[in-house]
């Protein structure tokens, strides 16, 4: 059996037309380098760093819940590892929240998903935000799914008997009013575009830019 040789056939009209685009595309490219907006990699790259978006915001919260839900993933299993119980996990999962919201950025200035983001949590002064703050701030972010995981928590309703466990869906009710709609149209619609819970706190995001080799320069 002989062996099949490999080769490719070309078109001589696609040459052609190859040629012809090429040699258009050089006449036709000055003039319009002078006519289209000088490309600045760089300053575009520092002028998007410094803008807080929604989206970037949005992004740092989602790398946040992500990362947290890695973590208590990863708590669950060392304990299933070791033969623990993995019901009953309410305080530990406190502590590690508070740890992840509140000592981080307390320190840092910012949560892991806001430094991926390049952003840190200021006050309105400027001055660093304080673990109390951030406390409130993320306890009212947070506040529909904590007050779900309450409600749920909950094997009997005896209204009657407990008339203080109204005070949960009425909470959720509220919660979910909050950080549903009236966070969405403040950050959206706002002057300031600041959430509730940063109006309460006195918080804002800032962004952290890095200085490129030109400014440090000077």
């Amino acid at each position: 059996m002989q062996p099949t040789l490999s080769y490719r056939l070309f078109s001589v009209d696609d040459i052609i037309l190859n040629t012809a685009g090429g040699f258009i595309g050089a006449i036709i490219g000055g003039p319009l380098r002078k006519v289209l907006p000088e490309l600045a990699p760089k300053r575009d790259l520092e002028e998007y760093a410094a803008r807080v978006t929604v989206t970037r915001r949005l992004f740092a919260l989602a790398t946040d819940v992500l990362g947290f839900g890695v973590l208590i993933g990863f708590w669950l299993g060392l304990l299933r590892l070791f033969g623990q119980p993995t019901t009953g996990q309410g305080l530990p999962v406190l502590a590690l929240a508070v740890v992840w919201f509140v000592l981080t950025p307390s320190l840092s200035g910012s949560t892991l998903g806001k430094r991926a983001m390049l952003l840190r949590i200021e006050r309105t002064n400027g001055h660093r935000v304080g673990p109390l703050a951030l406390l409130v701030r993320y306890t009212v972010l947070f506040s529909p799914l904590w007050l779900l995981w309450l409600a749920l928590s909950v094997d009997i309703w005896d209204v009657t008997g407990h008339p203080e466990r109204l005070l949960i869906p009425a909470g959720l009710v509220l919660s979910v009013f909050v950080v549903g709609v009236w966070t969405p149209l403040a950050v959206f619609f706002g002057d300031d575009h600041r959430a509730p819970y940063e109006q309460l706190t006195r918080t804002i995001n800032v962004a952290i830019v890095r200085a490129t080799a030109s400014s440090t320069s000077r």
